[in-house]
């Protein structure tokens, strides 16, 4: 029977330290190989910009991950298998605010290509360029010789 309980503790302890291992990896590839200058396109608002869902939706799903990182390492440094019977103040907080930003994150994605096009701005509808927004269809052409 200890055995049994040995290795349903191991099991747990390496689940936790295995989500740790995985939120970090979360972290790193959004920050590494996204490019966050569309968003600095979208606050400047010039004659191009480059914007894509995909980053305004793993921004709003950073802390989010940030949450998962920090439940891992509580669960590793609990005591014993035992479920989590408090929660913290400060965990509540951060969830509710992580579920928020990655709910608003979700919604900015669809909400911004329909402001753009409010704001005169077109697509460039070829596949290397699906990314820009331009003032002016001739931009894409430019843009495109580069």
């Amino acid at each position: 029977m200890k055995e049994y309980t040995t290795l349903r503790w191991l099991l747990f302890k390496f689940s936790g330290i295995f989500l740790m291992m995985a939120s970090m990896a979360l972290i790193y590839l959004v920050a590494y190989f996204y490019k966050f200058y569309d968003i600095n396109s979208l606050i400047t608002l010039g004659d191009i910009i480059t914007y894509n869902g995909r980053v305004i939706i793993c921004l709003g799903g950073i802390p989010m991950v940030i949450y998962m990182f920090f439940f891992a390492l509580r669960t590793v440094l609990n005591k014993g298998i035992a479920p989590l019977k408090k929660g913290t103040v400060i965990g509540q907080i951060w969830g509710v605010f992580s579920i928020l930003s990655f709910a608003l994150g979700l919604v900015a994605s669809y909400l911004i290509p329909i402001v753009l096009l409010m704001l005169h701005y077109t697509s460039c509808h070829k596949d290397k360029l699906r990314v820009y927004y331009v003032t002016d269809p001739q931009l894409c052409m430019m843009i495109e010789k580069k």
